[in-house]
């Protein structure tokens, strides 16, 4: 079990007021239920927890403006894996949180990353869409679960929110976790890995590995997908408003209509390129009255 004294200027490097200056903020956090609350969470009041949250209105407003720029079908594919996995990262770290509060603490994501960046601070931040970041060569989990005990704290479990199945992936999480375990003991020997996944069973055959546990979420992969399903299709943030998926087709309308504009125009390859950069606004740009090659940079 990994113990230091709480507070300010008493342990042996500043990592540790770090971490305690970080559960003190995530305290007050929680504090003000800002998470999915208790045990008998259910699906469907998940879903209705999230869509009204702030982290939801931010993470869906990244997907609008990336829906607004047209990519390939290879890109939105990408790009809906990683709002999966942003979404999911959202729900598992608001019922953990729930299920351990108040006897314990768990970091966000985000203060997760602020911990490890704090463990090593030569490593280069990498950005993500969707605030997904990480840490050139470093795995980074995604939460970190923190008790106090007699004016004490300990490290009792590193956590990672997986919508993975394969066994590479778990394997890979393992060896990390031990990995950051043997370089840091004092801070992390005794503490355990937790997959928090979807509840689909049988869990992965890494579950029976010593220090490994699996948490499943109130809902299944298959219901996972009919909400993104949901999310992409038929959710509008306001009456009237379009969803990702009408953004998409009419970006893409629009797309293949200035594609056909280019090869009528005879532009070089720089103009069309730059043309194509500068996102939706390039449509009235090409089709207005005034347009001119002459008006599109050169280089």
């Amino acid at each position: 079990m990994t113990n230091w004294k709480l507070g300010p200027g008493t342990a042996k490097s500043s990592i540790d007021d770090i971490l305690c200056n970080l559960v003190a903020e995530q305290k007050k956090e929680l504090q003000r239920g800002v998470f999915a609350s208790r045990r008998r969470t259910t699906e469907g009041s998940l879903e209705s927890w999230l869509m009204r949250s702030g982290r939801f209105q931010e993470v869906y407003g990244e997907a609008v403006a990336y829906n607004l720029i047209s990519h390939t079908d290879d890109e939105f594919h990408s790009f809906e894996r990683e709002l999966a996995g942003r979404l999911f990262q959202d729900l598992a770290y608001s019922v953990l949180a729930g299920r351990n509060y108040p006897s314990a603490i768990v970091l966000s994501p985000e203060r997760t990353l602020e911990f490890y960046r704090a463990l090593y601070p030569s490593r280069r931040l990498n950005k993500e869409n969707f605030g997904l970041d990480s840490l050139l060569g470093i795995t980074v989990p995604d939460g970190l679960i923190v008790q106090e005990q007699g004016g004490f704290m300990h490290i009792a479990a590193v956590c990672e929110y997986t919508l993975m199945r394969d066994y590479y992936y778990f394997s890979s999480k393992y060896d990390g976790f031990e990995s950051h375990s043997e370089k840091n003991k004092r801070l992390l020997g005794g503490s355990c890995l937790r997959f928090v996944v979807p509840n689909d069973e049988p869990f992965p055959a890494i579950a029976r590995y010593t220090g490994v546990e699996f948490m499943g979420m109130p809902f299944n992969r298959w219901q996972f997908g009919k909400f993104m399903e949901y999310l992409i299709s038929e959710h509008r943030m306001d009456e009237g408003m379009p969803t990702l998926a009408e953004i998409r087709a009419e970006v893409r309308f629009q797309h293949e209509r200035v594609m056909e504009n280019l090869t009528q125009r005879n532009l070089t390859p720089e103009q069309a390129d730059y043309l194509m950069r500068l996102g939706t606004s390039h449509t009235a740009l090409i089709n207005g009255p005034g347009f001119s090659k002459a008006t599109i940079p050169k280089t």
